[in-house]
């Protein structure tokens, strides 16, 4: 209850409506919050509001030590102490720039073991997703013959389109650069019809602020696409 304590003495000092601290993964910040945040700083012209962007294990952590209240969460997080709601649902696809595998669009995923991967750093959700994905087909990371991290979901896109690799990224930070045909999908729709993740809404477990944390996550969710 430490946490909830100093948001109340924090609240008392401010004479005003505790601070709103709200984490969110790079992925879910530039790809499945913007319109609903930017609807729910209209309607709280008031309120001191702070976003931070990090990856999901900085954020569980930044939770756990009371440096955020809430955060929009990908990959796996230690449920048994949060509680959480499911904001949406998301598909993850493996990308390649245009004809950059030889032969076309491949059918199992030890057909691109060869080819280098861009990735995000440890720590991030989508690199726990992907791991998952592997490790449910028996293989992991270590099966690739090169991994490239990098920290930028908008550099990773770039380097996949001038071809350096491929790289699994959620859906709809890729779906413009799929239709447009400036990326395409490197499997065949079966190997990854079931490739897809819930991104959740988390906090800690029995917070005296629950129902604060839930106004906040329906208003996003009322204006989530």
């Amino acid at each position: 209850r430490s946490r909830d304590e100093e948001q109340l003495k924090q609240k008392i000092r401010l004479r005003q409506r505790a601070p709103i601290r709200l984490g969110a993964t790079l992925s879910v910040a530039e790809n499945m919050i913007c319109e609903p945040l930017a609807s729910f700083l209209k309607n709280h012209p008031r309120d001191y509001i702070q976003i931070d962007i990090d990856n999901t294990a900085a954020l569980i952590n930044k939770i756990n030590e009371g440096i955020l209240d809430t955060a929009f969460l990908e990959g796996p997080f230690p449920v048994r102490e949060f509680d959480s709601l499911a904001y949406r649902t998301e598909g993850f696809k493996a990308i390649c720039a245009p004809d950059y595998i030889s032969g076309g669009i491949e059918k199992r995923i030890e057909d691109v073991f060869a080819t280098p991967l861009l990735l995000r750093e440890e720590g991030s959700g989508s690199r726990k997703l992907l791991e998952s994905f592997l490790a449910q087909r028996g293989y992991s990371l270590r099966n690739f013959n090169r991994i490239i991290e990098i920290g930028s979901i908008h550099v990773i896109k770039q380097m996949v389109m001038q071809g350096c690799g491929i790289s699994f990224l959620y859906e709809s930070a890729v779906r413009s650069e799929l239709k447009s045909g400036l990326l395409c999908s490197v499997f065949d729709d079966e190997e990854i019809a079931d490739f897809r993740y819930n991104i959740y809404y988390a906090w800690r477990k029995g917070s005296i602020y629950a129902d604060e944390y839930v106004k906040v996550f329906n208003e996003f969710a009322l204006h989530s696409a």
